[in-house]
């Protein structure tokens, strides 16, 4: 008799995928897991295996070829894989503003669905707990779920308010996670500063899948 084949636990690429795709945080300790990986091979990993790229405008296509999104001021490509697990992720910044805006975009193919997840709910689990996934670090004050438009569809959001951890500049942060077509589109928006609620929202309502 042969005993059926292990399946992957659901969202068991959370740490990789903060420790690689998350903003300002995430790529101190990508910086940290490639000096590691001289002793190891962690950097063979990400880079071959994970398709993680720190090329800008690689970062920039690929999110555009995601979503359309409206960033106040310049804006750079951060980090990106075209096959994360089999999701194409994307992380980009404003720079130059008064206010930070770091924006990460995710994809997940109904092929994929099967290591990420199949419902919201999955996914937005991917932003919460020791393994958060989060483009930048922020202590959140107050958080809540909500139900808000997202490209022509009804998505799960959590909103939540709190303090960049590294500028003490106030924050607000959009979570969201929307099923269009058959395809699982994951947006984290952060947006650190004098006019984060604002700029945050403004930012938000820009989001349309492509």
């Amino acid at each position: 008799m042969t005993s059926p084949a292990p399946q992957t636990p659901k969202n068991s690429n959370k740490l990789w995928l903060w420790l690689a795709l998350g903003g300002c945080g995430g790529l101190l300790l990508l910086g940290g897991l490639v000096v590691a990986a001289i002793v190891g091979g962690a950097a063979w990993f990400l880079f071959s295996e994970l398709n993680v790229s720190l090329n800008p405008e690689a970062a920039e296509e690929l999110a555009a070829s995601m979503m359309a999104y409206d960033i106040p001021g310049d804006e750079s490509g951060i980090v990106s894989s075209t096959d994360f697990f089999g999701a194409e992720v994307a992380v980009m910044q404003s720079i130059n503003t008064d206010d930070t805006t770091t924006l990460m975009l995710g994809k997940v193919p109904p092929a994929a669905q099967e290591n990420w997840g199949t419902q919201p709910e999955d996914f937005l689990e991917l932003f919460t707990g020791e393994e958060v996934l989060a483009v930048t670090e922020i202590r959140v004050d107050s958080s809540s779920t909500e139900s808000r438009s997202l490209c022509d569809e009804t998505a799960s959001v959590r909103l939540s308010e709190g303090t960049e951890e590294i500028t003490n500049q106030p924050a607000t942060v959009y979570e969201a996670v929307v099923i269009k077509e058959d395809f699982v589109y994951m947006a984290a928006l952060t947006v650190a500063g004098p006019n984060h609620s604002t700029v945050a929202n403004q930012v938000f309502d820009s989001l349309a899948c492509r």
